[in-house]
């Protein structure tokens, strides 16, 4: 039996910084951040692994700069930035555009998802403030709308933490390999003791046991939008009634 090739190792000083992001993402891709290691990082760019400590001295180090390339990647998204072209008044349809698209950027990209969401303890200092720049011009774009700074602030953070939640519950379905549907979940459950759910799921197969689903994406920021607009309406009242 023939013994399997190895593969050829770079010459020395060939291979840098880029190169080995580059690779890194090769091997996250594939395996996961779990599965990325420097000496196995080392094997797939064929170089010693002492080549990639001399670029990053830790593991941590190049996840902090894999981080800064995947929100530069986020922030060059244009689906997910105010369009110069929409008017303060029509705040809630590009809300619901803006988080719509966000959601979309991230299914199927589940290593965008581990390296932005999931590991926030990674975030540099310019990486956070390159991710909170567009945090800014939608917060400006609100306050122009009319809300309140603070109020700005809260409706950002509800709505982006709701989508960040079904972002992560569905790369978790992805990597758990789940069921598509509820029908093929149903086995899992006891009918005396959750009729309601089993009758459900039985009655419409788009229904998933984590309660993912674009119908309960859409409900759950649809009502979100609606108490903004209670408020945005209590706090024109307000300051119409301080004016006159």
């Amino acid at each position: 039996m023939s013994a399997k090739p190895t593969k050829k190792r770079r010459e020395r000083g060939s291979i840098d910084p880029e190169l080995v992001l580059d690779g890194a993402f090769e091997v996250a891709t594939r395996n996961g951040l779990d599965g990325l290691s420097m000496p196995g990082l080392a094997a797939h760019l064929g170089v010693g692994v002492t080549s990639i400590y001399w670029h990053f001295q830790s593991k941590e180090g190049l996840l902090r700069r894999m981080c800064a390339r995947a929100i530069l990647k986020l922030n060059d998204t244009k689906t997910i930035h105010p369009k110069a072209e929409s008017a303060p008044q029509d705040w809630r349809a590009f809300l619901c555009e803006h988080f719509t698209n966000l959601r979309s950027v991230y299914a199927g990209d589940n290593l965008l998802t581990e390296l932005t969401i999931m590991r926030t303890a990674t975030y540099s200092s310019r990486s956070t403030r390159t991710a909170f720049t567009n945090v800014e011009s939608i917060l400006s774009y609100l306050v122009q709308a009319g809300f309140r700074p603070q109020t700005a602030w809260s409706l950002w953070a509800s709505c982006s933490m709701f989508t960040r939640g079904f972002i992560i519950a569905e790369r978790n379905r992805r990597v758990d390999k789940m069921p598509p549907d509820g029908l093929l979940q149903v086995h899992l459950l006891d009918p005396e003791m959750t009729p309601l759910i089993v009758d459900l799921i039985r009655n419409d197969s788009t229904l998933s046991l984590d309660g993912t689903g674009d119908r309960n994406f859409t409900f759950g920021l649809d009502a979100m939008l609606d108490a903004a607009e209670r408020v945005l309406q209590n706090d024109l009242l307000h300051e119409s009634r301080l004016t006159t």
